[in-house]
């Protein structure tokens, strides 16, 4: 598990964090790490299978551009779609949010 503070909410300042941090795991750990999206087959043990998110649209961004960079051969919104997980709170906040404010009229 990583943690990062910083003051980027765009998606080409995560995507910085995001090759940073993984470039680092990668070195303690002494190998590429196994994306579970993209080796389905090769190793079922030790993948990782998931990503959790806190809905920030500079934090998907910034995601996806990581993956496009360093898997080509699907888009960024290919590897959002098959990695991501939110996280359940956040949603649910989201959510009641969206509750609390109403339809527009006409809608």
């Amino acid at each position: 598990m990583s943690r990062v503070f910083t003051n980027y909410n765009d998606g080409d300042g995560y995507f910085k964090v995001f090759s940073k941090v993984f470039a680092q795991t990668e070195e303690d750990v002494g190998q590429k790490l196994r994306w579970g999206h993209i080796y389905t087959e090769e190793f079922e043990e030790g993948r990782i299978r998931a990503i959790l998110v806190d809905e920030d649209g500079g934090q998907i961004k910034g995601l996806g551009m990581y993956f496009a960079n360093e898997f080509k051969q699907h888009d960024a919104d290919w590897h959002v779609h098959h990695i991501v997980k939110v996280c359940q709170i956040h949603y649910k906040r989201s959510v009641n949010a969206l509750l609390h404010k109403g339809t527009p009229k006409g809608f």
